[in-house]
């Protein structure tokens, strides 16, 4: 599920739709994979800096 949250930006609502999940744990995966984006992120800007 996490994978299928990373490429729509973190949005719960295609992860509720596709899954048929609670809008609750929806929010939690989406979360997550927002998380891992901003780190990703991060990681990006901390090796353009370096």
């Amino acid at each position: 599920m996490l994978h299928e949250a990373l490429p729509v930006g973190a949005d719960p609502l295609p992860l509720a739709l596709v899954f048929n999940m609670s809008h609750t744990t929806a929010i939690h995966y989406a979360s997550i994979a927002q998380n891992l984006l901003d780190d990703q992120i991060e990681q990006t800007t901390d090796d353009e800096d370096a």
